[in-house]
């Protein structure tokens, strides 16, 4: 599936899933409550499921949580829905996904279960009653006579009807759950992108950089009933204050102090003594502040207020933490006594998105509750599988149709494999250039979604495969870096005196051929030389490093644009993560802006740095000739 600018092919996915909702159906009317049979909750003449105001998103993500985190539910759940949850291989391979069934239903396909079935809520009320959250081992055997009975009853029925055959000819299991607002209005508004250094604009105009760390303070203050935020490092004060002010601020509704609920990686708090001192801060002023143990790392840089009042809720997105060296303006100089204070300390490279959205700040506390709430707390494996959201924005002017955006978060992420199902799917189905700002790249599915789309786009009359990157030189010059890795090189630190080295097989350089392969390798380069680590000296001798780094987690696709906190790397997969996937012309311009900036003030490509950190200055095999396979033409 190309994306296009149809409004009704332009969704990453389609809908069409009512097969499910009807099979869903069924399966309340035996496992939650035995009722006589479902009631569809869709009001025909909106075509807006009558559950779908944003009081009744808050209760349908409760009770997603509820039942989903619940090993008995979600076993019985995976057992009733275990043929239909295979997958279309052809629809596999195109997405990117790497087996025969997904491993188990998501919270978005039961979500668009409690969507067609507003009535039947009450019944799963009484179904969670009935089952401990964390139950005995007796009690699982208690229980299982009765959920075998349920299973029954619930396959003898829709075995007897077209339920499943309809299902299985219709389901798709990569669509995402969409938000839509009762009367159409725009899910998402007011939509703002900060930069904490330059950027140039489509008419050439540098624009300089922004203050990250206010609009972090101005945003916690804007909180008027609740806020829930999660972080990885969190060294800044003025931060912890700015929470503690709103922990200890009557909320709107008059009714208690604002509620302020904040987490926090619990290794980063071990080890930096800055960060214990702010979450002990924050533990005596009133905040509820977890440690949290993430299997992973606690990666997230997300913020939500205010999404029980209606209209109000407000969403903080962030590729940086709530750190100095992320987004205050002064980057690492506070470490350094005036007289040395360096022209390079800079902040890491970063953005922070803000948004007016009931419906996404929903989501994200609906996320982050899992994480940090006392009931939950939940670790690697023990989240459910969490599938995909979509919300709308307002028409678009450049474009049919309107502007979106879709949200994933790990562990368990999408489908299980954010880097192929979400970041690879949508590197295979776009068109046009691809710009990539990276603070760390090592997933091989991401790369071999490259490879994949640099075939396609060779292959057209006249194609070229319109590729440029920036990543942050330390990790872009390490062994697993995919960046080093498209050069057609690689590194081993024993080999002495020249441990970079041309690979004796390079795909890109057969499928771009030797000229495309030669302005290919020059695209792919390392940050502005102002980044990285810098030494300080005072008047008095006393030194300091200061240290910037290229922190952006950005892919822009043509049209079409992915930000969060993922780094595109294995290891993401098993973090704490957000990422979202933008069909917005104002994400899009903004983030070519600034990595215009970053890609024109770049020191180098990849090959030349790793030429000159040989010591011969030379590399010890000779560069490999074209064995181009396609796109000969354009050499």
């Amino acid at each position: 599936m190309k994306f296009s600018h149809n409004a009704q092919s332009r969704t990453i996915l389609t809908s069409r899933f009512m097969p499910l909702l009807m099979t869903s159906a069924l399966l309340l009317q035996f496992a939650l409550a035995g009722c006589a049979g479902p009631t569809l909750g869709r009001n025909p003449a909106s075509g807006a499921t009558s559950g779908s105001t944003a009081a009744s998103y808050e209760k349908m993500l409760d009770l997603t949580n509820q039942v989903m985190t619940r090993k008995l539910a979600r076993d019985f759940l995976n057992d009733a829905f275990k043929e239909e949850l295979t997958v279309n291989a052809a629809e596999a391979t195109k997405y990117g996904f790497s087996g025969a069934a997904v491993k188990s239903l998501t919270e978005t396909q039961f979500m668009m279960l409690l969507q067609e079935n507003p009535d039947h809520w009450g019944d799963i009320e009484k179904y969670l009653a009935s089952i401990p959250a964390k139950p005995t081992p007796q009690q699982i055997k208690d229980l299982a006579a009765q959920r075998t009975a349920y299973r029954k009853q619930f396959k003898a029925m829709i075995n007897s009807s077209s339920v499943l055959e309809n299902f299985k000819k219709k389901n798709n299991v990569f669509d995402p759950f969409v938000m839509e607002t009762a009367d159409g209005s725009p899910g998402y508004s007011n939509l703002q992108i900060f930069v904490d250094h330059p950027s140039i604009d489509r008419n050439g105009v540098t624009h300089d950089p922004e203050n990250l760390r206010q609009v972090w303070v101005d945003f916690i203050n804007s909180a008027k009933n609740e806020l829930i935020l999660n972080v990885f490092d969190f060294d800044l004060m003025v931060l912890a204050d700015a929470l503690i002010d709103r922990a200890n601020t009557r909320a709107q509704d008059k009714k208690s102090n604002i509620t302020v609920q904040v987490g926090i990686d619990k290794n980063v708090i071990a080890t930096r003594p800055e960060v214990q001192a702010v979450f002990n801060k924050l533990l005596n002023g009133g905040v509820k502040v977890t440690a949290v143990d993430s299997v992973g790392l606690n990666h997230q840089k997300l913020i939500a207020i205010d999404w029980s009042v209606a209209g109000k809720g407000r969403v903080l997105m962030s590729s940086g933490n709530a750190t100095q060296s992320c987004i205050g303006p002064e980057g690492d100089q506070v470490l350094a006594t005036a007289p040395a204070r360096s022209p390079y300390s800079i902040p890491n490279a970063n953005h922070v998105m803000t948004m007016d959205s009931p419906m996404i700040s929903l989501v994200i506390h609906h996320e982050l509750t899992k994480t940090l709430d006392a009931k939950y707390l939940l670790r690697g494996n023990e989240y459910p599988l969490s599938g995909t959201y979509k919300v709308y924005g307002e028409a678009s002017p450049v474009h049919t149709g309107r502007r979106s955006v879709v949200l994933a978060f790990t562990p368990n992420g999408g489908l299980d494999n954010i880097n192929a199902n979400f970041i690879g799917r949508a590197i295979r189905t776009t068109t046009g250039p691809i710009r990539m700002a990276q603070f760390a790249f090592s997933s091989k599915d991401v790369e071999a979604a490259l490879l994949d789309r640099a075939k396609a786009d060779v292959s057209k009359p006249g194609g070229i495969f319109d590729f440029q990157s920036v990543g942050d030189t330390p990790f872009a010059m390490q062994d697993w870096s995919i960046f080093l890795d498209m050069t057609g090189m690689q590194l081993d630190r024993k080999r002495k005196p020249d441990p970079y080295f041309f690979k004796t097989s390079d795909p890109f350089l057969a499928v771009l051929g030797a000229k495309r392969d030669t302005a290919f390798r020059e695209s792919i380069r390392i940050a502005p030389a102002q980044y990285g680590t810098h030494g300080s000296v005072d008047q008095n001798g006393a030194k300091a490093e200061l240290t910037s780094k290229i922190h952006h987690k950005v892919i822009i696709l043509g049209d079409y644009t992915i930000t969060g906190s993922f780094n595109f790397s294995e290891g993401a997969e098993s973090n704490q993560e957000y990422i979202t996937l933008w069909d917005d012309e104002r994400v899009n311009t903004r983030a070519k802006s600034f990595f215009d900036w970053l890609y024109k003030n770049s020191a180098s490509s990849v090959s030349a740095e790793a030429l000159k950190r040989n010591k011969t200055r030379k590399f010890d095999k000779p560069e490999p000739k074209n064995v181009e396979t396609t796109g000969k033409s354009g050499d």
